[in-house]
């Protein structure tokens, strides 16, 4: 790994779990309000049959990739 490489990766954890810290606050107050219905508790309860064929493509290609490194 080169120095440029050590040097971005705490910028990049940094920037993503706040984002990702944002997402889930403004996710709880939609929730909180009504807008969007809560998240399942049981993994059962989810219809993947919903995700498209984009997504699922993405999916895989990540997964891919997570299992190459």
């Amino acid at each position: 790994m080169t120095d440029i490489e050590k040097d971005a990766t705490a910028p990049f954890l940094l920037y993503n779990t706040t984002r990702f810290s944002s997402l889930l606050r403004n996710f709880g107050e939609g929730v909180a309000s009504g807008k969007y219905p809560p998240l399942p508790t049981n993994v059962d309860e989810i219809d993947f049959s919903l995700l498209t064929e984009h997504v699922r493509t993405l999916n895989s290609l990540s997964l891919s990739l997570s299992l190459a490194h």
